[in-house]
């Protein structure tokens, strides 16, 4: 019998990264034998799914992936524009010293990955979210600790589906170099000023690739 959680967590990732594509329909029969899981534990899972909006379950249809919405996209940005300069302001504030060189680490992981050509989408997009997940933890503000996971999961899902390459994820973390410095000097201002140079490229490339 497969642990619910470890199933959640990979259908999860499997829509996120678009194994499980927008409109692919949830067969409950298939899905509890490729997890040796129960079907009350799998509704479970998927009403955690629907709450995050990643799926959809629609009257004499089924349950499907979550269509990508632009609209739903562009009040994510919006929105996200303005809480992470409220992480930056806080993180600045608040961050630890461990939390730092938890960052510089991830930092060095990428780099690593890099210099030996092994840099993938997926494996950047893992260090990615852990550095942002560090990042809200510093705040020590639970509010945003949960709501900007859930915003983060969403963009990165929009990101796999515009098929974002390698290098645009390493330009992604060169620019988060800025951004630690900030936070070390505990510097609000520039943590927020690298925060929103950051976010503008990722708005840039998203214009860039839906236009």
């Amino acid at each position: 019998m497969a642990d619910k959680e470890e199933t959640y967590q990979s259908l999860r990732e499997r829509i996120i990264t678009n194994e499980l594509p927008p409109g692919q329909r949830l067969n409950e029969k298939e899905l509890m034998i490729e997890y040796e899981i129960g079907r009350t534990p799998l509704r479970e899972i998927f009403f955690q799914l629907r709450e995050e909006g990643l799926i959809e379950i629609i009257p004499q249809v089924g349950t499907q992936v979550s269509r990508i919405d632009i609209r739903e996209v562009r009040n994510i940005i919006e929105v996200r524009r303005w809480l992470e300069r409220l992480v930056g302001q806080l993180a600045a504030e608040r961050i630890t010293p461990a939390q730092i060189d938890q960052l510089r680490a991830i930092i060095r992981e990428v780099e690593t990955l890099d210099r030996q050509n092994k840099a993938t989408i997926d494996a950047l997009n893992h260090y990615d979210t852990q550095f942002h997940l560090i990042l809200y933890q510093a705040t020590q503000n639970t509010a945003l600790e949960e709501m900007l996971p859930k915003l983060l999961s969403k963009i990165v899902r929009f990101w796999y589906y515009l098929g974002f390459q390698v290098t645009e994820f390493l330009d992604h973390f060169n620019e988060l170099r800025d951004l630690i410095a900030a936070l070390e000097n505990r510097d609000a201002d520039g943590a927020q000023y690298a925060l929103n140079v950051h976010f503008d490229h990722f708005v840039e490339k998203v214009k860039a690739q839906i236009l």
